[in-house]
């Protein structure tokens, strides 16, 4: 399995592939598993885009203006929604 710690972007089918003789899927995903103890495949890429750290820069700015101006409000955050207490406040 040198290959594979050489190369672990490389999904097993194509390692599979690779071989001279035909050798199913199952084989080579027992023997990465037994070298990795997963089967997964690496992804190249960043967990987020420049514009989507832009879009939180710009909410996160305006969140926290909104915290400074409005301290007399109460407010929950949820992993959906913020929400207040105050209906005219909900939209």
């Amino acid at each position: 399995m040198r290959a594979f710690e050489a190369k672990p972007t490389v999904s097993i089918a194509k390692f599979a592939k690779k071989k001279k003789k035909s050798v199913a899927s199952s084989t080579v995903s027992k023997a990465i598993k037994a070298v990795r103890g997963k089967s997964e495949r690496y992804v190249e890429k960043p967990l987020t885009t420049q514009h989507q750290q832009d879009i939180r820069m710009e909410w996160a700015k305006r969140l926290l203006n909104n915290l400074k101006h409005h301290g007399n409000r109460v407010i929950f955050f949820s992993d959906e929604k913020t929400f207040t207490i105050y209906h005219v406040f909900n939209k």
